[in-house]
């Protein structure tokens, strides 16, 4: 219980009926593409040739969405459930305890119920 997963705190989460699971707000990013383009630096005459450079630029390539999708729970859940989950094993412990002190008188429960149901049929 003390590994079970919690939700990420950087991140708003909200309940998505429709997945019927915890969701983040969307998230936007862009991926970039370098491109080489030629940059003149001297134009050509008619003596010399054009003095050209390559440069690299980054140009947008595309966008994404990402949406997050979680089944985690909230630390103070998580808190919260190990507390009573520690109580239980507390109750337990004092349930076992006071039963091994008591003296248990022997009886026979079977004999009686089976007199009860079959009647005269047991003799």
């Amino acid at each position: 219980m003390s590994r079970l997963p919690t939700l990420d705190p950087s991140e708003t989460w909200r309940f998505d009926p429709s997945q019927s699971l915890l969701a983040a707000e969307p998230t936007e990013t862009f991926r970039t593409k370098k491109v080489q383009k030629a940059l003149v630096l001297y134009a050509a005459t008619t003596e010399h040739p054009a003095q050209t450079q390559l440069i690299t630029e980054d140009v947008v390539a595309g966008y994404w969405r990402t949406s997050k999708f979680t089944s985690r729970v909230s630390a103070s859940l998580r808190a919260s459930a190990l507390e009573r989950v520690s109580a239980l094993l507390d109750a337990v412990k004092v349930a076992r305890e006071q039963a091994n002190d008591i003296e248990v008188e022997p009886c026979t429960i079977g004999t009686a119920l089976l007199k009860n149901m079959l009647g005269d049929l047991t003799k």
